[in-house]
């Protein structure tokens, strides 16, 4: 059973869809806040002790040399590691909630849920939680900030310092991760989807190139070349090769993961083709706006400087397209899934009780 209500939200009129429980006792993808919380503590203490017992097999993070990125690492690299746990835990929770807050908030899913929120955790720190690289969280936060501006930016009237704002945050990411360089097309993807006139682009534009300039300025000003930023980036791009390699004995269950996320990401986005007809403007494109930072974030494949770490940045748009089938969709079958991801997750956290 389900009910359709109309409420009014940012001088628009959608519809929010309540739905009553399911007619069965399992219902793994619905939970309340509580739950949901205790779910995330517990999730996120395993991926530490995980990462502090059985390190991933890996000799360096490539693509993380960048200005800010470096600067970050190496002020906090110092501290005890339970303030650098306790500080990475609150930049992963504060990821995951305004992720949920915007999903929540545009209506993409056209019910309340919480399950961005752990979907988020699951894939950025299942396989590996970086404890030693910050930066790789802070990136995470701008870029979905930036991207809660350039949707903010979808109003009839012009919207100039959303879209700047928007489009600075998502520059500056790559000066914390380079990989992150893939989701400048996201700027002008976006003005084309909210359909922006000529004026708002050129700030988005703008907003873009500001941070890169800036940081370059700044370390010419300082006595490097002007050009020490751009060519740290390509550095860090294409002259990187420190590929993290699966340890042989957990091949399957990491395999099994993926192959999982890729399932569920396929379905979310059939039943998306299948239901956008009538989903309303607002929640349509925003929802549009995630496939196409999915798209971008699948270009850093051929990237030689990408590594696992980039699931960081990947389980931005995932957070929000998978659960467009894992709640939106009656039966056993997104229960299933979602149980699978989970138990997935489990089986490659607790390896090390018995290897």
């Amino acid at each position: 059973m389900q009910c359709v209500k109309e409420i009014e939200m940012h001088g628009f009129t959608q519809s929010y869809t309540e739905s009553t429980p399911r007619p069965m006792n399992l219902d793994t993808t619905r939970q309340s806040l509580s739950v949901t919380l205790v779910s995330f503590i517990v999730l996120f203490v395993l991926f530490v002790g995980h990462s502090l017992l059985s390190p991933y097999p890996i000799t360096g993070i490539s693509g993380s040399h960048m200005p800010l990125g470096a600067l970050i690492d190496r002020v906090t690299h110092p501290w005890p590691s339970m303030v650098r746990i306790g500080l990475l835990f609150c930049i992963i929770f504060l990821n995951a909630f305004t992720l949920t807050r915007i999903v929540t908030r545009n209506m993409i899913l056209g019910q309340r849920t919480y399950l961005p929120a752990l979907i988020y955790l699951i894939v950025a720190c299942g396989l590996y939680l970086a404890l030693d690289h910050l930066s790789i969280g802070v990136a995470s936060y701008l870029l979905i900030r930036g991207c809660e501006s350039l949707i903010a930016s979808f109003k009839r009237q012009e919207s100039c310092g959303k879209l700047f704002s928007g489009a600075f945050m998502i520059g500056l990411t790559p000066l914390l991760y380079a990989p992150a360089v893939v989701y400048a097309l996201l700027v002008p993807i976006a003005t084309r989807i909210f359909r922006r006139n000529g004026r708002e682009t050129i700030a988005a534009l703008a907003g873009l190139l500001l941070p890169f300039l800036l940081c370059s300025y700044i370390v010419w000003a300082i006595g490097d070349p002007i050009y020490a930023v751009a060519y740290q980036l390509y550095d860090d791009l294409i002259l990187s090769q420190n590929y993290p390699s699966f340890n042989t004995q957990t091949d399957i269950p990491r395999l099994i993961f993926l192959a999982i996320i890729i399932l569920t990401t396929s379905l979310s986005l059939g039943n998306f083709c299948i239901t956008r007809s009538s989903m309303r403007t607002r929640p349509q494109r925003a929802y549009q706006l995630f496939i196409w930072m999915l798209l971008c974030a699948l270009s850093s494949i051929f990237i030689p400087g990408q590594s696992v770490l980039m699931l960081n940045l990947l389980a931005i748009p995932l957070g929000v397209i998978m659960p467009t089938f894992l709640v939106q969709r009656n039966g056993l079958s997104p229960e299933l899934l979602f149980i699978a991801l989970t138990l997935s997750t489990l089986i490659i956290n607790l390896d090390f009780i018995w290897l």
